[in-house]
């Protein structure tokens, strides 16, 4: 894709979408489109959950990318176990060809950066580790 991707930003958990606008507002300045989100469960809504902030997030991205545009996340803190499984399944295929990328309408998922978040593996959404107990746990 010959455009720039687009940058959207997850908020930690006891932070706002503002805590981007000094970055967005520079980046914006060279041509960059930014998105920062709002999570349900910053709003002051007891009844949010992950799932919530997760879906949040899946939508925002899929706008991007059904819209045939790339999408770089950048996510802080608890943003970033969000953001890390929000991507699952939208990022490029391994196989996917140059002269493919070339003819696609469809946009992916082409980085994600986290900032002071906690690690979680590529390709894993936030509870997929739980469902196999490490080893310490299941008694081995």
């Amino acid at each position: 894709m010959s455009t720039p991707p687009t940058l959207l930003f997850i908020p930690g958990s006891w932070h706002k979408p503002t805590c981007y606008d000094e970055v967005t507002k520079l980046l914006q300045g060279h041509k960059l489109k930014c998105i920062s989100i709002t999570l349900p469960s910053t709003t002051g809504n007891p009844a949010a959950t992950f799932k919530d902030d997760l879906e949040t997030a899946r939508e925002a991205i899929l706008t991007e990318t059904i819209n045939g545009r790339n999408v770089v996340v950048i996510a802080h803190s608890y943003g970033g176990m969000v953001g890390n499984s929000a991507i699952k399944g939208l990022t490029e295929p391994r196989d996917f060809t140059e002269s493919q990328n070339q003819t696609s309408t469809t946009g992916y998922v082409i980085g994600l950066i986290l900032i002071a978040s906690g690690f979680t593996l590529s390709g894993l959404a936030f509870m997929d580790p739980f469902f196999r107990p490490p080893p310490f746990l299941a008694g081995q």
